[in-house]
C-alpha cells in the first residue's frame, strides 16, 4: 500500500455509516416496526458474505435490504395475520368464565330471535351495545318512550318465551 492509496473500511465503519441509512430504506418501504431488524439482518449477511466489498457497500446493502423486505412481504401473504397490540391487550379468561361468556352470548341470540325486529333494536342498542336510551331514540329515530316501551316489551317476550321452554331466564 502506498502512501496515496486510501485503506479500505473496516466492517465496524462500514456498519457504523450504513445501518442507520439502510434501517430508513427499509422503513421507507412500509417495514416501519421493523426497519432496524431489516437492517440488522442485512449487516449480517454482510459479514457473512464472501464476495462483501466495503467500498461498494451502499448499493449492495440496499439490494439485500430489498430482498429481505420481498422475502418478509410473501412469506406474510402465506401465514396467518400476526398478533397486533390490541389483540394483546385483551386479558386471558379460565376456561368457566369463558364457557359461561360463551353460554351468555348464545342465551342472548336465543332471547333476540323472540322479539320482533323493533324490539330487537331497542334492546340491542341499550342493553348490548350499551348506548343510552336517549342515544337509541335518535339513532332509531323514535320518541324516547317508544324505545323504553320496545325494550320492556322485548324482554318480556323472551322471557315468556323462555319460561315456555323450561330455560331458566338469566338475570
Amino acid at each position: 500500500m502506498n502512501e496515496f492509496e486510501v485503506p479500505a473500511p473496516t466492517f465496524e465503519e462500514t456498519f457504523e455509516e450504513h445501518f442507520d441509512v439502510v434501517a430508513r430504506y427499509a422503513e421507507r418501504w412500509g417495514a416501519y416496526q421493523a426497519g432496524e431488524d431489516v437492517a440488522q439482518e442485512v449487516m449480517i449477511r454482510a459479514l457473512r458474505a464472501n464476495n462483501f466489498d466495503p467500498q461498494q457497500a451502499g448499493p449492495w446493502l440496499n439490494r439485500v435490504a430489498r430482498n429481505i423486505l420481498i422475502d418478509r412481504h410473501r412469506a406474510a401473504q402465506v401465514r396467518p395475520q400476526e398478533a397486533s397490540p390490541q389483540m394483546l391487550e385483551c386479558t386471558p379468561c379460565d376456561a368457566a368464565n369463558y364457557t359461561e361468556a360463551v353460554h351468555d352470548q348464545l342465551l342472548a341470540e336465543q332471547a333476540l330471535a323472540f322479539m320482533s325486529t323493533d324490539q330487537r333494536a331497542a334492546v340491542e342498542l341499550v342493553l348490548i351495545q350499551g348506548y343510552s336510551v336517549a342515544e337509541a331514540a335518535e339513532m332509531l329515530s323514535v320518541p324516547l318512550g317508544t324505545v323504553k316501551s320496545r325494550q320492556h316489551y322485548g324482554v318480556k317476550a323472551a322471557q315468556a318465551a323462555f319460561a315456555k321452554l323450561g330455560v331458566e331466564w338469566p338475570g
